[in-house]
C-alpha cells in the first residue's frame, strides 16, 4: 500500500484455492438478483479480511483508492469490500475505486496526454465462431456433463448483426479498418499499430473470469486459430499499446 507519505508492505497467509472459490461464489450471487442481501454482505465481509485489513488505516481520510487486482481480484468488484472489519461498510460509501493493470501504466497515463495520430476507427465485429470439439483441453461433451448444461457455448454462436453494426460506424470515420468474419482474430488485434485509432469498437461475445472453463480471467471472444485460443484476456489488453480517446467493448 503506497500513500504520499506512507508506505506499507504486509504478508498475509491464505488458501489460494479457497479464496478463489470465495470469490467465484461472490461474483455468481451479484449476477443473480434472486441472491440474498445478507449472505452475500458476510461473505464480501470474509473476502475483505485478507485483503484490507493491513492496509485500513492508511485508508483513513483518503478519498481516492487505486488498486493493482490480480487473479482471482478481478471477479470481484474491488469497491464493494469492507471498509470496516466488523460489519459491512463497502468502500465505495467512502470513496472513489479505479483499477489499473500496474502502477507503471497508472502513472505513464497520468503524466502524459495521449492523442491518436488520426481520428480513425478499428472495429472487430461478426467473429467466425466454429463449434469447438475441446475447451482448454477437455472434450466438450465432458465439459457438459460436468457443468451442468452449462451454456458456455452459446458464447460461440454468431454475431451477423455486429459486422452491419461495425461497418454502420465505420462510415462515420475515413480511414477506418473493420475486422469481421475470418480476420476477427487475435493475432490481427495484436499484430496492428492499434495506436493510430481514435476509437476502437469490439462488438463480439465477452466473458468474465471463470465462466468459460480454463479463462480466469475477463475477455472478448474472438475467432479460433491454430496460434491463439480466441480468448483477448485482461491481461492481453493490458500490454496492447493503445492510444484511443473512446473504447466500446
Amino acid at each position: 500500500a503506497l500513500t504520499r507519505d506512507r508506505r506499507l508492505a504486509s504478508v498475509m497467509p491464505y488458501d489460494g484455492e479457497a479464496f478463489t472459490t470465495l470469490a467465484r461464489g461472490i461474483a455468481a450471487d451479484l449476477a443473480n438478483p434472486q441472491s440474498a442481501r445478507a449472505g452475500l454482505d458476510k461473505r464480501l465481509l470474509e473476502m475483505s479480511g485478507p485483503v484490507l485489513s493491513a492496509v485500513r488505516p492508511l485508508l483513513a481520510g483518503k478519498k481516492r483508492i487505486m488498486v493493482l487486482p490480480d487473479g482471482a481480484m478481478n471477479l470481484v468488484p474491488f469497491d464493494l469490500l469492507s471498509s470496516e472489519p466488523g460489519r459491512y461498510r463497502g468502500l465505495i460509501e467512502d470513496h472513489v475505486v479505479s483499477a489499473a493493470p500496474s502502477m507503471a501504466l497508472s502513472q505513464y497515463a497520468g503524466n502524459r496526454r495521449i492523442a491518436a495520430a488520426k481520428p480513425a476507427l478499428l472495429a472487430v465485429a461478426d467473429p467466425s465462431y466454429s463449434k469447438p470439439t475441446t475447451l482448454a483441453g477437455i472434450p466438450v461433451e465432458e465439459l457438459q456433463a460436468a457443468t451442468r448444461g452449462s451454456q458456455f457455448l452459446s458464447y460461440f454462436e454468431p454475431l451477423p448483426e455486429t459486422r452491419t453494426e461495425a461497418e454502420a460506424i465505420s462510415r462515420m470515420f475515413p480511414g477506418s479498418t473493420v475486422l469481421a468474419g475470418e480476420q476477427a482474430l487475435e493475432s490481427q488485434v495484436k499484430s496492428r499499430e492499434l495506436g493510430q485509432f481514435a476509437h476502437l469498437h469490439f462488438a463480439t461475445h465477452g466473458i468474465l473470469g471463470g465462466e468459460v472453463p480454463g479463462v480466469d480471467e475477463p475477455a472478448l471472444v474472438l475467432g479460433q486459430e491454430p496460434e491463439e485460443d480466441g480468448f483477448l484476456t485482461a491481461s492481453e489488453v493490458s500490454k496492447l499499446k493503445l492510444a484511443a480517446d473512446l473504447t466500446v467493448l
